[in-house]
């Protein structure tokens, strides 16, 4: 499962939208630290 900082995931958005409506988990992570953010 791929992580993404929190800056990374604010520029691709729209893409890990897709991501996510694929099925594909990733993680949102802020600090190094995974958030609770879920997408489904």
């Amino acid at each position: 499962m791929r992580t993404y900082n929190i800056h990374d995931a604010k520029t691709q958005l729209s893409r890990l939208v897709e991501q996510a409506a694929k099925g594909e988990p990733f993680v949102i992570a802020k600090a190094g630290y995974p958030g609770p953010v879920q997408l489904v």
